[in-house]
Parts: structure tokens; C-alpha cells; sequence
């Protein structure tokens, strides 16, 4: 998205740091619309989690095949509405504790009982804890926000609000960007590792180390 294109939709694009964006964003997610937000990794796309903005989220998105939508949660003790908290154990507790809040999405195999469409097709779930506090005090709305990148399906993640795809910056209601961060410029995307099998595995190193996650489960995974 060019400069100009940036003006066009310059009424959508709020900062974290004006006071009424929390209340925008969580009344615009209430009514199935979604919104572009600079977090602690990249630009990312947010939605309900509802049925219908998964729908809204998916058109947007364009064709992903059967990949799932992670999900945001706004801390540890969001953790037992998607998940089954006997599943975890104490070596994965301890890690948690460590990475979250920050960089790190965790596969879960998902908690009985949730919607059909919150749930990847093998019976696991995408979670992570952003370190970022405007979208923490979002999230405290929520049980859990949808997130992917702000980017259609196939193209390149966008580095900065200039480069999403019009489209994109059409379909949404809100655009937020961090004011406080020099040149609106977007961080790494997170690390993924999966503990939903017997070991864990490295799915993508991102910005959070592998090594350290290693250290506070105190056990190697799988690469």
C-alpha cells in the first residue's frame, strides 16, 4: 500500500496510545468486524471468535486450505477455557510461566466441547499471550481474539501499515499502530512449538529462542 493509499484510509487507522481505541475495537469485534493491530510480532488481523467472524475473517483472508488461526489470550488463566488443564504438566507449566506474556504460540490438543471452528481438524489449538500491554487490556474483554497475519493467503506479511494489501485495509474497520514505535516498523513473528503429542516440537523459530524455551522446560525438543 502506497503513501497515498495510506491517506485514503486514514480515518481507519487509530493509535494505541488514544484512549478510546480499546472500547472502538472491542465494540467493532462485538459486530463481526475485523481490525489490522500492531502487536509484539508482526501486523496482525484480529477477530471474534465467533462463528460468523470466523466466516468474515476467512473471506477476508482468502483460501487457506485446513490451516487453523491462532488464537490470542490475555494471560494463563484464559488458558483452561481452550484447554484441558490436566494435559498439562509441570515441566510445560513452569515454561509457560516464562514465555507468556511474549513471542511463543503453543499447540495444545484443544479441550472437549469447544466450537467446531476454533479447532484445527487434528483436535488441536494455537494459543499464545502477546507481550503488549494495549492489546493485553483489549484482551481482558475476551475470552480469545482469532489473529493471523495481516496479509492475504500466499502473499508476504506486510512489514509496516504501508505495505498491507488495499484490500485489506478496505475490509477492515480499525487499523491501530503503535505510536511509540520508530517508523510504524513490525517485529518478528513468534516461535511455535507444538505440545500436543508425547514430545515437544519446533513447528517455526521465530523471535522468542528455542534454547531458552529448552532451559525452562529443562528437556530438548524435537526440530
Amino acid at each position: 500500500m502506497d503513501t497515498n493509499s495510506n491517506n485514503k484510509y486514514s480515518r481507519k487507522i487509530i493509535s494505541w496510545q488514544d484512549e478510546a481505541t480499546i472500547s472502538r475495537l472491542k465494540e467493532s469485534l462485538d459486530h463481526d468486524s475485523l481490525s489490522i493491530v500492531d502487536s509484539d510480532t508482526v501486523l496482525g488481523l484480529l477477530a471474534n471468535l465467533k462463528q460468523s467472524s470466523f466466516q468474515a475473517l476467512n473471506i477476508t483472508k482468502g483460501d487457506r486450505g485446513d490451516k487453523p488461526y491462532l488464537i490470542l489470550i490475555g494471560g494463563l488463566d484464559r488458558l483452561s477455557h481452550f484447554v484441558d488443564p490436566s494435559t498439562i504438566n509441570l515441566p510445560l507449566q513452569r515454561m509457560l510461566l516464562h514465555c507468556w506474556p511474549g513471542p511463543v504460540t503453543v499447540i495444545f490438543k484443544a479441550k472437549s466441547g469447544l466450537p467446531v471452528h476454533v479447532v484445527a481438524q487434528d483436535g488441536t489449538i494455537a494459543l499464545r499471550c502477546p507481550l503488549f500491554d494495549p492489546l493485553l487490556r483489549l484482551l481482558a474483554h475476551f475470552e480469545g481474539l482469532f489473529s493471523t497475519s495481516a496479509n492475504k493467503s500466499g502473499c508476504p506479511v506486510p512489514g509496516s501499515l504501508n505495505e498491507v494489501d488495499n484490500a485489506l485495509m478496505q475490509a477492515v474497520s480499525w487499523a491501530v499502530i503503535d505510536n511509540q514505535r520508530a517508523s510504524g516498523q513490525t517485529g518478528q513473528p513468534s516461535t511455535i512449538i507444538d505440545c500436543s503429542g508425547n514430545k515437544i516440537r519446533v513447528v517455526r523459530e521465530g523471535a522468542y529462542p528455542v534454547e531458552e524455551l529448552e532451559r525452562y522446560y529443562e528437556s530438548a525438543f524435537e526440530k
